[in-house]
């Protein structure tokens, strides 16, 4: 840790909390404990701030003054920090970038005393005890990176499966975990193992279309012949991208294809269909799913995405519900293949009626459901997760994958904005939750 390190504080919480002037007393400000210098701060208001002196460098972090700074036998502890892992490696420092989500946990992080920044997995310097952290302090600014103190909590948003497998993440948690640091979010699914889990769950199985892996060839002509539409899925994939769709056409099969944000169509001959599933296979684990019919909106297809988070006693919570209506030429309702979004309340309604309400409910229970029996067999520590979910032509209700990191793109429509100081908030709760210090919610 740097080799000197001062507090300074408001005049009257000074002393109320009985420090003089140049006094040293044991501070705590996240995964730091050691000696600090404490002072009376100069600028009018209630503000604290922490000055590290490290042997390279200067740092001058402003606390959150929501909360008063507290001492807990004999150690005045500046409240808990929330890192968010946004990436393995950083780059060059001009390349650095924070989320488009990351100003709403700034904000909630500010309004529960919990300062919040975002990382890179190489910018931990865990030899000194620091993190090269970036967060934007007042709405219009830039973004200031400055190295931290170690986290409480981390909070894992890397957002591809190949980061997730890097050597820094992986080192975040082996380091945490030996160092008493909660991590949440840790991993992702795939979406072979969730159908296993869900399908064991007798309450669900019923939500569940018919889905296997996709084996040899013999089992791929089983599905071909007894043609029915159905999707050929990568088990690790994201974004709708890998995504085939096969249905059966005069000349026989044509087949849809997503990738890079384009899609593709041809027909085949039930031969050459099954050979190219064939050969697929072979290259990267796919599973095959039947399709189901869904129920249109403005003559989309739509599913919906329904937002679960974990609130201060962890238990879970549906924080938002969105349809996403597919674009006439795509084979999925995701929103860069031209998918568009609607509150769910306004699809249900046009639908229902007066029977929305209870579509919503049965959409949370559900999902709860969906969450409790993957993170009872997956095991981690699970914070959020995001279902994909629809409603067929006949009225029953599908639940299609799972996703343990979901995307925030429902959180941008105009009328759901209002859900992301909501899951802002949530995420500070649970993240309090975790933290070791007498200001968490664990106490």
């Amino acid at each position: 840790m740097g080799q000197a390190v001062i507090v300074t504080l408001p005049l009257p919480w000074a002393r109320e909390l009985g420090i003089a002037p140049g006094e040293m007393t044991q501070l705590r400000f996240g995964h730091w404990r050691g000696p600090a210098q404490v002072d009376y701060a100069r600028n009018p208001g209630n503000s604290v701030e922490v000055i590290w002196n490290w042997p390279d460098t200067q740092e001058r972090i402003p606390i959150p003054s929501r909360h008063k700074p507290r001492q807990v036998r004999g150690v005045l502890d500046l409240g808990p920090v929330l890192a968010v892992l946004i990436g393995a490696k950083a780059g060059d420092a001009g390349r650095r970038r924070i989320p488009r989500w990351a100003p709403a946990l700034f904000r909630a992080g500010n309004q529960k005393g919990m300062p919040v920044y975002v990382c890179y997995a190489d910018e931990i310097d865990w030899q000194h005890g620091r993190v090269r952290g970036g967060r934007r302090w007042r709405p219009g600014t830039g973004v200031d990176w400055q190295w931290w103190p170690l986290p409480d909590v981390i909070y894992n948003r890397v957002p591809h499966r190949w980061e997730e497998d890097l050597a820094p993440v992986r080192q975040v948690k082996t380091e945490a975990e030996q160092r008493g640091i909660a991590v949440f979010n840790s991993g992702f699914l795939d979406k072979w193992s969730t159908f296993r889990i869900l399908r064991r769950v007798s309450c669900l199985r019923r939500f569940l279309p018919r889905t296997e892996r996709m084996g040899d060839s013999g089992a791929i002509a089983a599905w071909v012949q007894a043609g029915r539409a159905f999707f050929a899925k990568p088990v690790h994939g994201s974004l709708g991208e890998g995504l085939v769709f096969c249905e059966p056409h005069p000349d026989g099969w044509r087949i849809g294809t997503q990738q890079e944000g384009r899609v593709q169509r041809t027909v085949v001959s039930q031969e050459r269909l099954i050979h190219r599933l064939t050969v697929l296979s072979g290259r990267r684990a796919y599973l095959l799913q039947e399709q189901i019919e869904l129920k249109t909106y403005h003559g989309r297809k739509v599913d919906f995405r329904v937002h679960l988070q974990k609130d201060r006693h962890g238990c879970w919570k549906m924080v938002a519900a969105a349809g996403k209506g597919a674009h006439p030429e795509a084979l999925s309702t995701h929103v860069r293949f031209g998918g568009k979004v609607w509150p769910a309340e306004e699809i249900l309604s046009h639908w229902f009626a007066h029977d929305s309400d209870t579509w919503l409910n049965r959409f949370s229970d559900v999902g709860c459901a969906v969450a409790r029996s993957l993170e009872r067999v997956v095991g981690g520590n699970f914070g959020e997760m995001g279902l994909d979910m629809g409603i067929c032509t006949e009225g029953r209700l599908w639940m299609f994958e799972a996703n343990a990191k979901p995307g925030h793109h429902i959180f941008h429509h105009p009328e759901l904005k209002g859900r992301r100081t909501q899951w802002a908030q949530m995420v500070i709760d649970y993240a309090s939750r975790w933290s070791r210090s007498p200001r968490g919610m664990t106490e």
